[in-house]
């Protein structure tokens, strides 16, 4: 598979599920929102402020290139296992087209490192 690094660092947030979502979130060129009955998650680059005291900054953006078919199997095992394998840990998040992996920060080197070993492109 071919996979790319997203520019920037990235934040998550953790909201009560009632929350507003902010205004600044939607504006952003790249966002994801979760809610349940139990929280509300944002997912944004690190330079939107969501006002919420539970946040988990530094992370770094994957994407892999798309778009993927719904009946592939396995490409979020085959990643998150090499991951897992490295002592890397992750976020992933699917959309229609395809799927994004985050990792902190300090790991993005070596998480491409491991990637590309495995036999995955990175493109530039």
């Amino acid at each position: 598979m071919n996979f790319s690094v997203l520019p920037g660092e990235y934040a998550i947030y953790r909201l009560d599920p009632s929350s507003a979502i902010p205004d600044s979130v939607v504006a952003a060129d790249l966002f994801h929102i979760f809610k349940s009955d139990e929280e509300l998650s944002i997912l944004v680059p690190d330079d939107i402020e969501v006002g919420s005291d539970k946040v988990e900054q530094g992370w770094s953006g994957l994407k892999i290139a798309g778009p993927l078919n719904f009946a592939t199997v396995g490409i979020m095992a085959e990643f998150s296992g090499i991951l897992a394998d490295a002592g890397i840990s992750l976020l992933a998040v699917s959309t229609f087209d395809t799927d994004y992996l985050f990792v902190k920060s300090e790991s993005l080197t070596l998480c491409a490192e491991k990637l590309r070993t495995a036999g995955h492109t990175l493109l530039e």
